[in-house]
């Protein structure tokens, strides 16, 4: 089975620095695939690979900070990079509930990336490899996952009954979950 999940996520970001105010607003889209690789007891073991993205930062002081459409034709150095993400696949075990319990193949994307960059420096690809590993390393790349997949309780509910995820990287996320109602097809 191979499902294509289109993610859109538009964040504001208020800073205050020496009494300065800014505004950065982050917009990001994304079209992953998720590829079914085996059944588990308790999950699926999958591979996950980036389809599409496009990505924007806009502040107001400085206008424009990055503007990435990896279907436009671009010699940047950024869609270099980002670049990089594109059909390239992680693997992780995702159990029944949504929660990622492990995951592999970052390190080697991550090198991809910076491959794709063409940098021939050292002392530029390691800080590079540090920066990447803040958002694409196996704990941040996990996190972003779970805030996609992980909203299913870890035991069987009954309706009116709630239950509780949480998830922890560059977005901290606490989320109480009821189920209301009930048919066949559907859980509202």
């Amino acid at each position: 089975n191979i499902f294509n999940i289109k993610q859109e996520s538009d964040q504001t970001i208020l800073q205050k620095m020496d009494g300065l105010s800014n505004k950065v607003n982050n917009h990001i889209e994304a079209i992953m695939q998720f590829k079914v690789l085996a059944e588990r007891p308790d999950g699926y073991e999958m591979e996950v690979s980036f389809k599409d993205i496009e990505m924007s930062i806009r502040s107001e002081t400085s206008e424009e900070i990055l503007d990435i459409d990896l279907t436009k034709p671009d010699e940047s150095g950024e869609k270099s990079i980002f670049n990089g993400l594109l059909n390239y696949p992680i693997k992780l075990v995702l159990k029944f509930n949504g929660d990622i319990t492990q995951i592999s193949g970052c390190e080697n994307l991550i090198d991809h990336m910076i491959n794709g960059a063409n940098i021939k420096d050292d002392f530029t690809r390691d800080l590079m490899r540090a920066s990447l590993e803040k958002d694409f390393g196996p704990e941040a790349m996990s996190q972003n996952y779970k805030q996609m997949t992980y909203f299913y309780p870890g035991k069987k509910v009954f309706i009116d009954e709630s239950w509780h995820t949480q998830t922890k990287g560059l977005s901290n996320m606490d989320n109480t979950w009821k189920l209301v109602s009930m048919n066949d097809r559907n859980a509202i």
